[in-house]
């Protein structure tokens, strides 16, 4: 897939939630119209005991 610029101005912000038993891990990406990275942010929950965890990665990330 090809990455296609965006309009100038624009911020595209990237999330990703990822799950292990016991465990959630997010991530955070904002890259300008030009496709260079503003900031990033991570974030990791190692004593998780939902009963989601896919879903509380995804939601998470955009927290």
């Amino acid at each position: 897939m090809k990455w296609n610029p965006l309009h100038f101005g624009v911020i595209k912000i990237n999330v990703d939630g990822a799950t292990n038993p016991g465990s959630i891990a997010i991530g955070v990406v904002a890259r300008s119209h030009t496709g260079d990275v503003i900031t990033g942010y991570y974030g990791f929950d190692g004593n998780w005991c939902g009963t989601d965890a896919a879903l509380e990665a995804e939601a998470e990330s955009f927290l």
